[in-house]
């Protein structure tokens, strides 16, 4: 090959990686384009649908949902005015990723409002309800859960919370109180449950034998694969504050 030859194979080499470098700046471009447009278009699709982070009024809103939609921009929160505002709110959906820290809880009910949900971790802080209590029926009914953290809650109708939680086994409960009122034989006995899980269950429990309590007596249905993984001492935690544990 002669000089002339030479640099014409140079040319083309140069013009070989100038136009290879093109396409995958093109292609990098393009790439980055189609994240951001896809993220401006998920951010007015959730301006919209949150109303820039003022809505309140949530009912059955994530019904059915999977885990590539649900990406709240705002914080989700569930209103004070009526029952109809919580109600639903993840009954059946089919998200499977952490749920719950997005939520201002303001809602006095949380009625079915992780009933069958697909999460596998949950977790709700109260703490905007300022201790007044929140109803508890069938919030967390057959829900796919193996762990379901609950913060800074009074909780009353708890009959049928953690109903059917057949994976729940850890139940995390920080500065909680699980009320006797409307908890006709409050029922907790999903057998895969750590006994830190029962234990911590028992001292969240409302102290009946104090003046004032919402009742004198009531019955906390845990089950006898529970109750066996407990000793005497650790019964009375409960037994001690009034309750009746089967």
């Amino acid at each position: 090959m002669d000089v002339t030859e030479k640099a014409l194979q140079l040319k083309q080499d140069f013009d070989d990686v100038k136009a290879a470098g093109y396409i995958k700046g093109e292609e990098i471009g393009h790439s980055q384009g189609y994240v951001n447009g896809r993220q401006d278009e998920q951010d007015r699709f959730w301006n919209e649908f949150q109303e820039n982070g003022k809505r309140e009024y949530y009912p059955y809103a994530f019904s059915g949902w999977t885990d590539d939609i649900y990406n709240p921009k705002h914080p989700v929160i569930v209103g004070a005015i009526g029952t109809n505002y919580s109600t639903g709110l993840f009954m059946y959906s089919k998200i499977t990723k952490k749920i719950g820290p997005e939520l201002v809880w303001k809602s006095y009910s949380a009625q079915a409002c992780f009933m069958q949900s697909a999460a596998e971790e949950i977790e709700v802080d109260f703490s905007a309800r300022n201790g007044a209590p929140v109803t508890m029926q069938n919030t967390f009914h057959t829900a796919n859960a193996h762990t379901i953290k609950l913060k800074n809650g009074v909780f009353t109708y708890c009959t049928y919370t953690f109903l059917s939680c057949s994976n729940l086994v850890n139940l995390i409960l920080e500065n909680c109180v699980f009320k006797a009122q409307g908890s006709a034989n409050f029922r907790c006995d999903n057998a895969k449950l750590t006994k830190e899980s029962l234990i911590g269950l028992f001292n969240s429990l409302e102290d009946l034998t104090a003046e004032g309590a919402s009742a004198t007596t009531q019955t906390l249905n845990i089950g006898a694969t529970n109750l066996a993984k407990l000793t005497t001492e650790e019964k009375q935690i409960a037994t001690n504050k009034g309750w009746t544990l089967i």
